[in-house]
């Protein structure tokens, strides 16, 4: 699956540079991190939810939450 993360990101430096915007000031990695396989997670009023878990990607929207002034970002 690094092979895939690794081309989305050849994919993203192409776009940075044809859209001349300046370097990346963060690269989040999801490496084995699936965008759809749905784990069950128990809450904490012990009700049970299907969730996707992606770390990197809430803390990425967690970063554009706090920093209004960035506002390009590439998936």
């Amino acid at each position: 699956m690094e092979a895939g993360v690794d081309r989305q990101l050849e994919d993203a430096e192409d776009s940075r540079a044809r859209l001349r915007w300046g370097p990346f000031a963060k690269i989040y990695r999801e490496n084995d991190t699936s965008a759809f396989k749905k784990r069950k997670v128990v809450k904490s009023d012990g009700s049970v939810d299907c969730v996707v878990l992606r770390p990197e990607f809430r803390q990425r929207h967690r970063q554009l939450e706090r920093e209004p002034s960035v506002r390009r970002s590439l998936c």
